[in-house]
């Protein structure tokens, strides 16, 4: 299907680059974006492990949950995986390690050359909230303002689910292994940044720094397409992951307000 425009896919070792058991390179497989939007980290010290045999007797990427980080970046002509017109479909294979309490970012765009947080600019990011208010996965700004967001059964688990967002240009959905959990009739102005300045993004952290938002967990794929999917387009991508990665369909309870497919 066209517009895609990142996928990491973990189980493939020809787009990794290691450095003894830690990633130090994830590159975009994405023909249309080729050599955009790979993600890397020089430093040993914060390089996630390449962990093999871990879901469906595949390789996955594992995330500390303490300083675990990879950096990538788009350019000016092309400055976010989502289309220019505000609009993506996102796939998520990932699953957590542990289960403490906190905020973990899975992804984070939007940040400047020095990979912080702007005043003037608002970065988006993709999180597993594991707080006392209970579990649930996030797709909200860096402030906190949570756009659309799942419930309990929504939530990421020890084991492998598939989490889909979607934005249009009148909403934003979120289906947790092909099913609808979330959506909100607000969506996003800045999923593609205005300002060539806020072309930079990291996987396993954000930009509060300091591993305070690590995840600490397993992401075996993501897949980025520039555009909302159809329907069928988007099963079509949830049937490839469930079978690659072993992955049950299980029933998601649906907030009424919200509605279901």
């Amino acid at each position: 299907m066209p517009s895609c425009s990142l996928w990491l896919d973990a189980d493939d070792a020809s787009s990794m680059t290691l450095n003894g058991s830690g990633v130090s390179e994830w590159r975009n497989k994405s023909v249309d974006d080729t050599g955009l939007f790979d993600h890397a980290q020089s430093n040993a010290s914060y390089q996630p492990a390449y962990i093999t045999g871990a879901i469906n007797s595949r390789t996955v990427v594992r995330f500390d949950g303490s300083d675990d980080e990879l950096r990538g970046a788009g350019s000016t002509s092309r400055r976010s995986p989502a289309g220019s017109d505000q609009t993506f479909t996102y796939f998520i294979v990932a699953r957590e390690t542990a289960g403490a309490s906190g905020i973990e970012t899975l992804l984070q765009w939007g940040l400047n050359s020095g990979y912080i947080l702007s005043a003037t600019h608002t970065t988006w990011v993709i999180q597993n909230q594991r707080g006392a208010g209970g579990k649930y996965m996030t797709f909200s700004d860096a402030t906190g303002g949570y756009d659309v967001y799942t419930d309990a059964a929504g939530a990421m688990l020890t084991t492998a689910r598939i989490f889909t967002m979607t934005q249009t240009t009148s909403n934003q959905t979120y289906h947790v292994t092909g099913t609808l959990n979330a959506s909100t009739s607000n969506p996003w102005t800045n999923v593609y940044p205005s300002d060539n300045g806020f072309i930079y993004s990291m996987i396993g952290d954000d930009a509060y720094g300091g591993g305070a938002r690590s995840f600490e967990g397993d992401i075996a794929e993501l897949v980025c397409y520039a555009r909302n999917l159809t329907a069928a387009e988007r099963t079509t991508v949830e049937t490839y992951l469930q079978n690659k990665w072993d992955i049950t369909v299980a029933t998601q309870s649906v907030d009424p307000v919200l509605g279901s497919d």
